[in-house]
């Protein structure tokens, strides 16, 4: 908190003297890098204080079995006893389909960088920034969303045996991806443009492209699915003669029987009819 109070006096600092490159900027820099150097070692400390307060400190985690491995149970030559071995190598499998699909990933951001620069030389002026900025934040925005898709199917591919290995591989795909892909064109702009006014304009129309489209994404589709089932929903029940009930609901009532309720009871309904018999059988 206090660290922000401190960036908002700078910014209005900024806005006062109408200038970015403020001569306080590496001033304001190096206190941002040791207040994170402090927080990172506060939070160290504070986490070894814990673990010797739960006597934590032999504790290892059990590793974890995917439900999705595919093996085969072979006989182990040494015991006799039986051991579950993997239908293919995943080191193998990340050589045959992960390497080729990650480097025609990073072909596109480096197709797609190249593209925005040569937007953004055909002109100088403040709107064309502007303009260029935010088809970036939304090409960034929409190759993030896709190639998270893709990592997690190329990581099930290499048919990792534990979880750990799992997440450890899809970790590593993700974060070189979103690095190169958020980080490509502001690196060119700070140390090949050395254009500090342009970088601010770049990350400001970046940073509210990208929010727009998390919020559309997250709020507004959403919204646009649930309208559509709504009305199709509402489609069929018109068609099948289904009496309405005025309701203030948005999803109307109807009066059903029980028969027709247990025609089209759902694993997940059955589960929770189940369950409610239970209880109340244990009640009486």
């Amino acid at each position: 908190m206090y660290i922000s109070i401190i960036g908002i006096i700078f910014s209005i600092f900024q806005l006062v003297e109408m200038s970015i490159d403020h001569y306080l900027l590496p001033l304001y820099t190096v206190l941002i890098s040791i207040w994170m150097t402090l927080m990172n070692q506060l939070w160290k400390r504070r986490q070894s204080e814990l673990v010797h307060l739960w006597n934590m400190s032999d504790f290892r985690a059990k590793a974890v079995e995917r439900v999705d491995y595919k093996y085969e149970l072979v006989v182990d030559t040494r015991n006799g006893g039986l051991v579950k071995q993997s239908y293919i190598r995943s080191g193998l499998r990340t050589i045959l389909f992960s390497t080729p699909m990650v480097i025609f990933a990073f072909g596109l951001v480096i197709a797609a960088f190249i593209g925005f620069r040569i937007w953004s030389g055909l002109s100088d002026s403040f709107e064309n920034s502007i303009i260029v900025g935010a088809a970036n934040g939304i090409a960034i925005f929409i190759l993030n969303y896709i190639y998270d898709y893709i990592a997690a199917i190329l990581t099930d591919l290499e048919n990792h045996q534990y979880v750990n290995d799992w997440e450890e591989s899809y970790t590593v795909k993700i974060f070189g991806f979103q690095f190169v892909n958020c980080y490509i064109s502001l690196f060119a702009i700070a140390f090949y443009d050395e254009d500090i006014e342009e970088i601010a304009y770049s990350v400001g129309s970046i940073f509210l492209a990208k929010q727009f489209m998390n919020y559309g994404l997250q709020v507004v589709w959403p919204y646009v699915l649930d309208w559509w089932f709504m009305r199709k929903l509402e489609k069929e029940f018109v068609n099948q003669g289904v009496p309405e009930v005025e309701s203030p609901c948005t999803l109307r009532c109807y009066p059903v029987s029980y028969t027709h309720l247990r025609a089209h009871e759902t694993p997940e309904h059955l589960v929770c009819r189940l369950l409610l018999e239970k209880k109340k059988k244990k009640k009486k």
